[in-house]
């Protein structure tokens, strides 16, 4: 009886650490399959990280890059000191002259005489530029009297010797000297209106 009683025990030992070692075995593998859903999970989250040049990404696309714009004093600045010499000759003698009015703004420096442009001094590309509305009073006359509206275009003279100087401040002169006349010849004309006013007045009485 005892023998059988032995036997049973370790039947039933023998069953229990099979069970256990089932239990263990199972546990051991439901971690793995975790670690491995772990893994998996995290590998669909990161995005994939390509490598590119900064020469891939511009590759066939043509890109400006534009300089700040200078003013107009900024680019007399960087002139060349002959090129200066000439800018100052030319606008000081257009100041010299009676009844001128001087502006200077950001693109350009104008000289004005009773509202008429006499000069224009414009800087391109390190180039002196003047540039004339080289008036005619009997054109503006015909124009006013045909109700023309029409536009002059001004004429440029690029300065790059000293004869071009020269013929800057004559051209000048010319231009003061059509402005002048312009205003002269308004002034005769309102002074015939003013006469023919006072003999129709006269007529009348």
């Amino acid at each position: 009886m005892k023998n059988l009683i032995i036997i049973l025990l370790v039947i039933v030992i023998v069953i229990s650490l099979f069970s256990l070692i089932i239990i263990i075995r199972d546990l051991i593998h439901d971690k793995n399959e975790t670690k491995t859903i772990i893994i998996e999970v995290k590998k669909e989250i990161e995005p994939p990280i390509e490598k590119t040049s900064s020469v891939e990404k511009i590759e066939g696309v043509k890109t400006f890059i534009s300089s700040p714009k200078l003013t107009h004093i900024e680019k007399y600045q960087a002139l060349h000191s002959e090129k200066k010499s000439w800018y100052d000759e030319i606008i000081s003698y257009a100041k010299n002259k009676e009844n001128i009015k001087h502006n200077l703004t950001e693109q350009y420096e104008d000289i004005k005489l009773y509202g008429k442009k006499v000069v224009r001094m414009i800087i391109k590309r390190e180039e002196i530029i003047c540039e004339y509305i080289l008036g005619n009073h009997r054109f503006n006359h015909y124009k006013k009297q045909k109700n023309l509206s029409v536009k002059i275009l001004p004429t440029q003279l690029k300065i790059d010797s000293m004869d071009a100087v020269h013929v800057a401040k004559e051209s000048i002169d010319l231009t003061i000297q059509s402005i002048l006349d312009e205003r002269n010849e308004k002034k005769e004309e309102k002074k015939k209106k003013r006469l023919k006013q006072k003999e129709e007045q006269k007529h009348e009485n």
